[in-house]
């Protein structure tokens, strides 16, 4: 088997996400007018408004273990089980993991719908205000596309590690309705700026009665191929593993502290540190992006069985989510995966990607009810041997889950070599 990224002859490096590079015809006179691609303040703009976006949506998102824990001991959330809580927070991700793939090819049928549906967005739905990112991405950003796409991303780690800390803040001054109300002003007036600056390069007028194209202008074969299947199997097992974690560290950091300032440290500092463990993790992928789906599995699988099993201070928790922070983000291997079914059509290329994120969002899904299986609060001060605390199910599963994804990239990795030696 061979993880050897340059066995692939000729392909250029791997960018972080492969988006549609199809051409748009725009005349002759409408290139001399566009905005240039990869320079200027048309593609910084775009940058920016696509930061905000990731931080105040998905980071936002990655922090709701704050609240996860202040339900916990408030009423009348403290009734239910954190199982039926988490739920909340997964199903959130699920949607925002899953809806884009829909929103997308609604948009680039219907161009003209893209900022009305935008700005209804800003006071009612995620998806539909971050969706255009992927579509525009590819248009302003083309030999840059990698350092704009880091610069995107890193808005998840900012917004996970500062969110903990606001509303957690908030919670204790003003209580958890008016958290809401003050968030919702945040939220409504910082993605109205994001929305503002968010522009196509290339414009897109109404296409003209009955010109309109097909809702799926794409040969569905690469659903069958045996590295879509292997990406998805290794996806969804590494969701399973890794959202456990992102939902319950901080629970699992309060059974050694009352301060709610140090449970939202620990997740804090995850959600920074997995956003350099993408970083890293990708410059793997440009090498080989299946090696990088076998490191992040076994590592995973490693630091769970070990490091969280063994964490018995809130010290080692804290150690604890620096590793699998930095070793658990599995998701730039996507790209490749995309690129290699598409078979040099870009318009497969982004559709594979969206049904990974679609496969990512089930995971998202599952997790709640899996959850309240592995978890058991009657054991919370059980001793200070391995796994305890109530969590040994958990920590097992996490540990099994990860090292499974990590065996579906050793079958990836034997697809791909199977498939260039066929070349």
């Amino acid at each position: 088997m061979s993880f050897d990224g340059a066995s692939q002859g000729s392909q250029r490096p791997l960018d972080p996400l492969e988006i549609d590079d199809s051409p748009i015809d725009v005349g002759e006179a409408g290139a001399r007018e566009l905005a240039p691609a990869d320079r200027g303040r048309g593609a910084w703009e775009f940058v920016v408004a696509a930061w905000l976006l990731e931080t105040f949506l998905f980071g936002y998102s990655y922090a709701f273990a704050t609240l996860l824990v202040y339900f916990q001991s408030h009423e009348p959330w403290s009734q239910e089980s954190v199982g039926a809580l988490s739920a909340i927070g997964t199903t959130q991700l699920a949607l925002m993991f899953m809806l884009p793939t829909i929103i997308v090819t609604c948009y680039r049928r219907y161009p003209e719908w893209v900022k009305p549906a935008t700005w209804t967005g800003v006071g009612t739905g995620n998806a539909l205000l971050f969706s255009p990112v992927w579509i525009y991405l590819s248009e302003w950003w083309v030999v840059r596309r990698g350092l704009a796409f880091g610069i995107v991303l890193s808005g998840i780690g900012f917004g996970g590690f500062a969110f903990p800390f606001i509303l957690n803040a908030l919670l204790e001054k003003v209580g958890f309705a008016w958290m809401c109300r003050v968030m919702a002003l945040i939220l409504a007036a910082v993605l109205s700026i994001a929305n503002f600056l968010m522009k196509p390069r290339i414009p897109r007028p109404k296409p003209a009665l009955g010109q309109r194209g097909p809702w799926i202008a794409i040969d569905l074969k690469f659903l069958y191929d045996p590295i879509f299947l292997w990406m998805s199997l290794a996806t969804i097992l590494a969701s399973l593993s890794y959202l456990p974690v992102v939902l319950f560290l901080p629970v699992y950091a309060s059974s050694f502290t009352t301060s709610t300032t140090q449970q939202n440290l620990v997740l804090a500092i995850f959600n920074l540190l997995a956003a350099v463990g993408t970083a890293l993790w990708g410059r793997v992928t440009d090498v080989s992006y299946s090696l990088t789906v076998v490191g992040c599995g076994f590592l995973g699988a490693l630091v769970s069985l070990t490091a969280w099993g063994l964490a018995d201070t809130l010290a080692k928790v804290y150690g604890f989510g620096v590793l699998f922070a930095l070793t658990a983000q599995m998701v730039p291997a996507w790209g490749g995966a995309a690129r290699d079914v598409a078979k040099q059509n870009p318009n497969v290329s982004t559709m594979a990607f969206c049904l990974f994120s679609v496969v990512r969002g089930i995971g998202s899904i599952i997790m709640p009810i899996v959850s309240e299986a592995l978890y058991n609060p009657d054991e919370l001060y059980d001793g200070d041997g391995w796994g305890a605390r109530g969590f040994h199910k958990m920590i097992i599963f996490v540990g099994v889950t990860a090292a499974l994804s990590g065996l579906a990239g050793l079958g990836l990795g034997w697809t791909r070599a199977r498939k260039q030696a066929q070349l």
